[in-house]
């Protein structure tokens, strides 16, 4: 199964591609498994949908659903943007 490996940490951590697993790698995170298998990534449709799939993925380990402080939905979205970040970037680099 191919797929993408999205890591999401706390705000502030830079990320970087591991071209021999194909993974999307940031300092102590969680990870999300997505896959692309099923995916012509070379086509606009493709790589729409894997788009889709990285910000679910990113929104599912950085992002509660509750009230928090303002300083915690911060930090939340910072880790999203982290995350969709990296996995684009890894999107990117499979399409070519």
């Amino acid at each position: 199964m191919k797929s993408i490996i999205i890591l999401a940490a706390a705000a502030f951590l830079a990320t970087a591609a591991s071209a021999s697993t194909r993974d999307i790698a940031v300092q102590d995170g969680a990870s999300a498994r997505v896959s692309y298998s099923d995916l012509d990534l070379k086509s606009a449709a493709g790589r729409r949908t894997i788009a889709g799939r990285i910000r679910s993925a990113a929104e599912t380990l950085c992002v509660e659903q509750n009230v928090e402080p303002l300083s915690v939905k911060m930090d939340e979205l910072r880790c999203y943007r982290v995350a969709v970040g990296g996995g684009m970037t890894e999107m990117t680099r499979l399409a070519h």
